[in-house]
């Protein structure tokens, strides 16, 4: 059965026909990037996945990207479980040691050929302008990136999984209900570049 994606607005589909708890096969992988490619966000629904299943599943797109805790020796796993990762705190040594970065503000996406613009709270100043006139154009091209057509808003229920490609959407977290038990998982893999 192939990969169905109902479209759930210019920016997220709704993918079936799959399930992501079994290993991928290269047929399915390649549907799943191509549903990336079109929308940016997928939703799996009644997707209930161990840890290791979900590292698993990340893992078909790529290595795991994770942060300060990469250990790059030579034969170890190249992943580790949500409970070794700690929190997100990054000490006044790590914080010095990322160095600032420029990027450029629009990129070219090297599968579609869409432009991705690089804006969001990581976006701070534009090379060439002062710094209000650069943080005007990028507040500017914030809100044009989140008109509430490009928005997509997912109502959570157990079992999902919403991937999203961080390059080409920008994410936000929203108010949670602290009464309500959760768990949320995260994993990122490594940017493939553009």
């Amino acid at each position: 059965m192939p990969i169905l994606f109902e479209a759930l607005g210019p920016m997220a589909a709704l993918a079936s026909g799959v399930s992501i708890a079994s290993p991928l096969s290269p047929k399915n992988v390649k549907a799943i990037e191509g549903g990336m490619d079109q929308f940016g966000v997928l939703v799996f629904k009644n997707q209930p996945l161990t840890q290791d299943q979900q590292i698993d599943f990340a893992r078909c797109f790529g290595p795991l990207d994770i942060g300060f805790g990469k250990v790059k020796t030579q034969g170890a796993p190249h992943r580790l479980k949500y409970r070794e990762l700690g929190d997100t705190h990054y000490s006044e040594a790590q914080r010095k040691a990322i160095a600032p970065s420029h990027w450029p503000l629009v990129q070219t996406d090297r599968r579609t050929g869409r432009k991705i613009l690089f804006v969001g709270a990581h976006a701070s100043e534009i090379v060439g302008m002062s710094v209000a006139e650069g943080r005007m154009l990028l507040m500017d091209l914030l809100e044009h990136a989140t008109q509430r057509a490009f928005v997509y808003r997912h109502v959570w229920t157990t079992g999902d999984l919403v991937m999203w490609d961080n390059t080409a959407t920008v994410h936000r977290g929203r108010h949670f209900d602290f009464s309500k038990k959760i768990e949320l998982r995260r994993s990122i893999t490594e940017e493939n570049g553009l």
